[in-house]
């Protein structure tokens, strides 16, 4: 099996896209909001095995974040992790940890000091919180039904309220 993590290229986006169905819900990504993350100055990386994509990372400046974010300083120095997702046959298996550990070593190196990580409360799987925990994460703010309002606006499906509004939450994590 084969296995290399890369830089997202253009011809990952439909894999990406793909991925992104299966593990937030169809349409939560679209191909017009991947495509302006990327032309942004981000940090992305997809997770290669046997020459197909099977999971990505991406990590965006707190900048052009949309969405409400905590309450911290130099925020303008702060890069979030948008988006970290496995395929459901390789999820509980460390690639999760591997791509977060390797998206974290390139975001230290390019001098990020403040990293925050946006935790899907419902659906933190208590290895994965354990993982952020290890690796110094520090949950700092949890905001109850935060895809409200946005899951109306652009219609996606949750995969755990189902058809909007969703109603989960998210709690913000930081590392620093």
């Amino acid at each position: 099996m084969p296995l290399k993590i890369k830089p997202v290229a253009p011809t990952d986006y439909h894999n990406i896209i793909t991925i992104a169905n299966q593990c937030f819900g169809p349409d939560y990504l679209t191909l017009n909001q991947l495509t302006y993350w990327l032309s942004t100055n981000n940090y992305s990386i997809t997770l290669v095995i046997d020459e197909t994509p099977q999971g990505y990372c991406l990590a965006i400046p707190a900048t052009i974040y949309n969405d409400e974010l905590p309450n911290l300083p130099n925020l303008h120095k702060a890069i979030i992790i948008k988006q970290l997702a496995i395929t459901a046959p390789f999820r509980t298996k460390g690639f999760g940890a591997m791509l977060l550990n390797a998206m974290l070593t390139e975001l230290k190196k390019v001098g990020y000091t403040t990293i925050l990580y946006p935790m899907w409360t419902e659906n933190c799987p208590d290895y994965f919180c354990k993982k952020l925990d290890k690796t110094g994460f520090k949950p700092i703010e949890t905001i109850h039904h935060f895809w409200f309002t946005d899951s109306l606006t652009k219609g996606y499906y949750c995969p755990i309220c189902g058809a909007p509004p969703c109603r989960c939450s998210l709690t913000w994590y930081v590392l620093s």
